[in-house]
């Protein structure tokens, strides 16, 4: 089915948020966008609201939509709430786990450590970019497989928004991404031995590991 004009334009101003190409503080122009997508700004106008409803921009009186400045609090609030309900998640997810997607999943995971000689080859522009997105896909997949649509679509969203905070995360610690894939890896694995406690345990050290310091982040704003 084909997305609507409002749909395409909240995808297109979404990812330029999550990626860093409308940096925090700038203030959105709707016009411009309307123009550079070709329709109107009405679309334009309700994907802005559905922006600022998600927490991706901030209404402003008499100057607009402010693309929103996350804060060490709010990454640190993300990460909590997905330490509390992903690890749930994964525990119902487990009796439904498919074996050939785990093997699946273990292949892909194995090339992207594989593409390069040097771990560093994996952190280059596109790789970080192409690592979000398999992040995301990663911990969808478990959501998914609970067979709960309602822990999907909060998955989902929390998930979009943590694709915005590791572009600062990553920034702040260079070999994060390499340590992601293997983090992944080693969830797969316990979940193909069987072991539901030390694949929890696994989803939990994962989660915890992408916790960074005040210092940290204030290093990069």
């Amino acid at each position: 089915m084909a997305l609507s004009k409002k749909d395409i334009a909240y995808a297109y101003m979404r990812n330029r948020i999550i990626t860093g190409a409308l940096k925090a503080g700038t203030v959105l122009d709707e016009l411009a966008v309307a123009q550079e997508l070709d329709m109107s700004r009405t679309p334009v106008h309700e994907a802005v609201n559905r922006l600022a409803d998600e927490k991706f921009l901030v209404q402003t009186p008499r100057r607009g939509a402010m693309v929103y400045q996350m804060s060490f609090k709010d990454i640190v609030d993300l990460l909590n709430i997905r330490l509390a309900i992903e690890p749930s998640l994964l525990r119902k997810a487990i009796p439904n786990l498919d074996r050939s997607a785990l093997l699946k999943w273990k292949s892909t995971l194995n090339e992207c450590l594989s593409a390069g000689r040097d771990p560093d080859d994996l952190t280059g522009d596109d790789d970080a970019d192409a690592g979000r997105d398999l992040d995301y896909d990663f911990h969808l997949f478990f959501a998914k497989q609970t067979e709960n649509q309602f822990a999907v679509d909060i998955l989902s969203m929390l998930m979009t928004q943590n694709q915005r905070s590791r572009y600062l995360v990553d920034g702040a610690r260079e070999d994060r991404a390499v340590e992601v894939y293997r983090e992944h890896l080693h969830i797969v694995d316990c979940a193909l031995s069987g072991d539901e406690e030390a694949t929890v345990k696994a989803m939990e050290d994962h989660l915890r590991n992408g916790f960074i310091t005040k210092e940290q982040l204030h290093s990069l704003l």
